[in-house]
């Protein structure tokens, strides 16, 4: 379920800037962060990171916020993890 809600969000994402940037107003970024930090599957995990790439691959002040939240140090993590 998890996945499937992420996958959706995922493409949302990747639509217009308008239902982008209502993601981050709704605080999908530290959301999405925090779900890579979970005990979840590494599919979830994935995903999650498809779902940042496409918030950041929108405009550069998106892929600014998500520096600023922290999101790569969260993605290194899950790198040296594996």
């Amino acid at each position: 379920m998890q996945f499937e809600a992420i996958w959706c969000l995922t493409n949302i994402a990747s639509s217009d800037s308008q239902f982008v940037l209502k993601l981050i107003e709704n605080h999908a970024i530290p959301i999405l962060i925090k779900i890579m930090d979970s005990p979840t599957h590494i599919e979830v995990k994935e995903q999650t990171i498809w779902c940042l790439g496409n918030i950041s691959g929108d405009n550069t002040r998106f892929r600014d916020a998500l520096l600023d939240q922290g999101v790569v140090p969260k993605i290194c993590d899950l790198i040296d993890a594996s």
